[in-house]
């Protein structure tokens, strides 16, 4: 779960001191959110479920900005007043990539991977984090690789499996 606050608030400090092996700091959050009891609302063809609290906090959001409605949900207007198509969910998830496309961008962002020796940029360290799990498991076969060259047997490993994916 993400948390509700920005990261300097002064909630973390309380809620880290807080935290526990049994009652981690997200479990804090969870009770700051969900402190008031769950209302089911329905909106004649779809439902969801709200707070007391977030439900003020959308009233109080839709006083300030113009809304609009789309399939009975209130949604906020954009700044930049696009046509009510654009805004549409339908719209947007035709947007979405699907897997082949996500895969693509991967393997060419695997292609371009820089030595992990010099300065990685959050996208590259990101990147890093998904080639460990393999990494790890490449090393369990071959105990010998290490650092760097552990790195680039587990990129071309990638990029091969992910290839292998496409043709198929």
């Amino acid at each position: 779960m993400g948390v509700l606050y920005a990261k300097a608030t002064y909630l973390y400090p309380l809620f880290e001191t807080q935290q526990s092996r049994f009652f981690p700091v997200e479990n804090s959050f969870s009770q700051l959110l969900y402190r008031t009891p769950l209302k089911k609302v329905s909106t004649g063809t779809q439902w969801y479920y709200e707070t007391t609290l977030v439900a003020g906090y959308r009233q109080h959001l839709e006083r300030k900005f113009p809304a609009m409605t789309d399939s009975g949900i209130r949604i906020l207007t954009p700044i930049n007043n696009m046509s009510r198509e654009k805004n549409s969910a339908r719209s947007i998830q035709k947007k979405k990539p699907d897997g082949i496309n996500i895969l693509h961008g991967y393997r060419k962002f695997l292609e371009r991977f820089p030595d992990i020796t010099g300065p990685l940029t959050i996208s590259e360290q990101h990147i890093l984090e998904t080639l460990l799990p393999t990494a790890a498991a490449i090393q369990r076969d071959d105990v010998r690789l290490h650092g760097q060259a552990l790195i680039e047997k587990t990129r071309h490993y990638c990029i091969e499996k992910i290839d292998h994916l496409q043709i198929e």
